[in-house]
């Protein structure tokens, strides 16, 4: 048993309600962290399944989780709970579908003791989409800095930049600032309004690009309820306008912002909702905007067009005009490749495609699903059957004259590269892991003629197929050739010119067809 906590560095606050497929993920998450001056308080919020008994099983044998059970009352009252018994001299927030990586408190701690003036710490981290096949990340960030109250404040006002399971805060805010807000119009951004509140106080906000966080996207979210969300947004924004930490520019873009939500409620025949937020506008001082803009504020409005044409035509002068014009020549590139082929190419992340590239989709059911994608000059992509399915993670680069030819289904994962003239050929299944590199003329065959018929020329008796599966943190070296039913495990190294048709376990350097173990002791 752990030693009984009597006060800590960080409350960790954990509101849950029906969560059995996640909990046990976001609860070890916690205990795993490098820093363990923590203590872990659970709100079972109502839950009905089998969450109750495996947060018990927890708090059985680690002291430092607390658990508090209550009737269903929403997220903002469950922290509110979780707040009201912390003993920690910093709060922090993880909800129970979600997860922090090992290293995320001892970083924000490592920063409070360098940094005395900070309040709120956040960071960035990962956007896991679990309903995809791949297990990819997208990466979520910040943007980073050191940030006053009011300069936070004007960054809120339009956008919640701040993820809940990120943020780290001074224990005595809440004294200053109170605890979240319970009401029902505001359910689902209570997050927002509190960091807009913490910014109206004066609060020194940190924001750091590190990635320390898996926030997990899949259908149960609450944030999927777009109308509630919308809703909920605008009432939060509403009720912390404060037009002296505004210029008179933002106020209006502010007014717009509100509008296009208000439009968006009556197009879902949401009218009450919308009535609402049009007498709350009102009651500012501010009025519905007509195309962004209210006749109130056309002249700033005008100024600003002016303003970045100006800068637009300075820039053109100082950037050298084919550096443009081959930006732009890309961009148009793949823009004209997204919309051609918009029901096959599914991009969750940033894409780049050179014009000089070619994708082919032989078959409207064929389909590439990415979270960050590069293919460079004069490499061409091939998806030729209803099977063809290419899945990539984020940061996938594709280097010149490569060669893909999917009949089967491709996954890939984070960070990885294909040199120049790589050939990859799936007839059936390839995997590759994450962090892996391959140097240039690699080439992947998932299958083989068959030849042992006699009197039947070899071309007609067909092919033979076997899953070639590649681990994490793998480099083969060029002119490599890897054939069907061959795994290739982790941390594996293989050297240039091999043939590789047998399976190469984990940490097993390959050199001119000899095998030896890999010393990872230094």
């Amino acid at each position: 048993m752990v030693e009984i906590v009597k006060s800590c560095f960080f409350s960790v606050i954990m509101p849950v309600f029906n969560a059995e497929k996640f909990i046990e993920r976001a609860i070890i998450s916690v205990q795993q962290q490098s820093f363990t001056d923590w203590e872990l308080i659970i709100i079972n919020d109502g839950s009905t399944d089998e969450t109750s008994a495996i947060i018990r099983k927890f708090n059985e044998k680690d002291s430092r989780i607390q658990v508090i059970n209550q009737r269903n009352s929403k997220q903002g009252a469950a922290r509110n709970a979780g707040m009201a018994v912390a003993e920690g001299a910093w709060i922090a927030f993880l909800d129970a579908d979600d997860e922090w990586l090992p290293q995320k408190l001892a970083y924000q701690y490592k920063i409070i003791q360098e940094n005395s003036k900070y309040n709120v710490i956040s960071t960035s981290g990962y956007t896991k989409f679990n309903q995809e096949t791949v297990a990819a990340h997208y990466h979520l960030a910040l943007k980073p800095g050191c940030y006053e109250g009011k300069e936070m404040y004007a960054l809120e006002m339009f956008n919640n930049y701040l993820p809940i399971l990120s943020i780290v805060f001074e224990r005595k805010l809440i004294d200053k600032i109170g605890l979240f807000d319970e009401r029902p119009d505001v359910q689902g951004c209570e997050d927002h309004d509190y960091w807009l509140r913490l910014a109206k106080a004066g609060a020194f906000f940190f924001n750091s690009p590190e990635r320390m966080f898996v926030y997990h996207i899949h259908l149960e979210n609450t944030s999927n309820q777009q109308e509630k969300q919308n809703f909920s947004s605008a009432n939060v924004r509403l009720k912390n306008f404060d037009r002296e930490l505004l210029s008179q520019q933002q106020i209006c873009d502010f007014a717009s912002e509100i509008t296009k939500i208000i439009t968006f409620l009556r197009q879902k025949q949401l009218v009450f909702q919308a009535d609402q937020l049009g007498e709350k506008l009102k009651d500012l001082s501010l009025q519905e905007t007509r195309s962004g803009f209210s006749s109130t504020t056309l002249a700033q409005s005008v100024k600003s067009v002016i303003k970045r044409v100006i800068i637009g035509i300075l820039k053109t002068g100082i950037f050298p005009i084919k550096e443009r014009f081959d930006m732009s020549i890309k961009r148009v590139s793949f823009e004209y490749q997204k919309w051609l082929y918009r029901s096959n190419l599914n991009t969750r992340g940033p894409v780049q495609i050179s014009p000089k590239a070619k994708i082919e989709f032989r078959n409207e059911r064929a389909r590439i699903t990415t979270y960050g994608l590069r293919i460079d000059d004069y490499s061409y992509l091939n998806l030729t059957t209803e099977k063809s399915e290419l899945t990539t993670g984020s940061s996938f680069v594709i280097n010149k004259f490569c060669n893909f030819n999917i009949l089967g289904k491709v996954v890939i994962g984070n960070d990885v590269l294909f040199n120049n003239y790589c050939t990859l050929n799936c007839f059936e299944a390839i995997e590759i892991g994450n962090n892996s590199w391959f140097g240039e003329g690699v080439k992947f065959y998932d299958h083989n003629h068959r030849y042992k018929t006699k009197n039947i020329p070899f071309i007609a008796q067909g092919y033979t197929t076997g899953k070639i599966k590649i681990g994490s943190n793998v480099w083969i070296g060029s002119n490599t050739v890897i054939l069907q039913n061959v795994t290739i495990g982790d941390n594996c190294v293989i050297g240039a010119n091999n043939i590789i048709y047998n399976s190469v376990p984990p940490n097993t350097l390959i050199k001119s067809g000899q095998a030896e173990l890999i010393d990872h002791s230094f």
